[in-house]
């Protein structure tokens, strides 16, 4: 994987050989070189790729307990980032409780709750924005192969850092700190794969780096469907990568119990207890999304920069779709956050 030296690309523009005097001047015995002025050219801005790999962890917490021995707690450090999270994507609305509960296997985070092996996740905070892999479950050495993506600026993020958390997920709001990590954004662009040692609880955690050149034109990615009433879930067969900026629109209108009811995709003017887990106090048989193992209201309209990595998915917030008819017309355009 190459790296494209991304500080100190200020190049000078000097002059490309010799110069000699003509004329009728006076001139010199030596001659004088052709004066130019020199310019910088300005810096770059990037596209950086950073991919969480994989870590390797101590199988108790520093003082000797299990993962999963006492009540875990939400550590000031850790608040401050899903604070964060969650204030630049409100999106996610009351979806809070499912935050990195995988939508496949719902009963996972209950086991996570109890399970006495660390069950790990990351969160990289870089300037005011924060990534999140998704959770995994018992493992000691987690393989997350997690990718997200934003533009690097020389100008202005010189000086930021990368701040990297790996805590033991126990719920939305409660985590055990595994190891915290501040690298220099510098050093993290400086080479295209990192094996950080110890930290904290971690033992090794390896990093892969990747940076390219803003194309000159915008290329966006744009796909249009059909999300039918009667299926809870699609596979919209789009690949997101965390950072990226979302633009998903939608029309026409789907009818429950036999047309009994219907609406558009902003959903019923009322919360259903037949809604989803999640979704409950929100408006039933609404447009909703997921992002590998994050959920979220969507609605007629909705724009959002990926808060996960992994397939988009579409649905429908009704846990009972069999008597339902109708389907929402859909577009999503998928493109680079500048």
């Amino acid at each position: 994987m190459k790296v494209t030296a991304l500080i100190g690309l200020l190049v000078a523009c000097g002059p490309s050989g010799t110069g000699s005097t003509t004329g009728s001047g006076s001139g010199s015995a030596s001659g004088s070189a052709s004066e130019t002025t020199p310019t910088d050219e300005a810096p770059k801005r990037q596209l950086v790729t950073v991919t969480i790999v994989s870590a390797e962890i101590a199988g108790t917490m520093p003082n000797g307990q299990e993962w999963d021995a006492q009540d875990s707690k939400s550590e000031q450090t850790i608040d401050k980032s899903i604070a964060l999270y969650l204030k630049d994507h409100p999106e996610l609305g009351d979806t809070v409780e499912v935050l990195g509960i995988p939508i496949d296997v719902p009963k996972l985070g209950a086991e996570a709750e109890s399970s006495v092996a660390a069950d790990p996740m990351v969160l990289v905070q870089i300037g005011d924005a924060v990534y999140r892999s998704p959770m995994k479950p018992r493992a000691f050495n987690p393989v997350w192969e997690f990718p997200f993506q934003f533009i690097y600026d020389p100008e202005t993020a010189a000086s930021t850092n990368a701040r990297i958390l790996i805590v033991d997920y126990d719920g939305p709001t409660r985590f055990d700190t595994i190891g915290a990590k501040i690298v220099p954004l510098e050093d993290l662009l400086g080479k295209s794969v990192h094996e950080f040692g110890s930290f904290g609880s971690v033992a090794k955690l390896t990093v892969e780096v990747s940076t390219t050149e803003l194309p000159a034109e915008p290329n966006p990615q744009v796909r249009r469907l059909a999300v039918p009433g009667n299926a809870t879930w699609i596979d919209a067969s789009i690949d997101v990568t965390a950072g990226q900026k979302l633009t998903i629109t939608a029309a026409d209108e789907i009818c429950f119990k036999s047309k009994s009811w219907c609406a558009g995709p902003e959903g019923l003017r009322r919360a259903h207890e037949s809604s989803l887990p999640g979704f409950k106090k929100l408006s039933h048989g609404a447009l909703i999304g997921s992002i590998g193992d994050t959920r979220f209201m969507i609605k007629r309209e909705r724009t959002l920069i990926a808060p996960s990595s992994g397939r988009l998915r579409l649905g429908i917030n009704d846990g009972n779709v069999s008597n339902n008819s109708g389907s929402f017309a859909v577009q999503v355009t998928v493109e680079l956050d500048q």
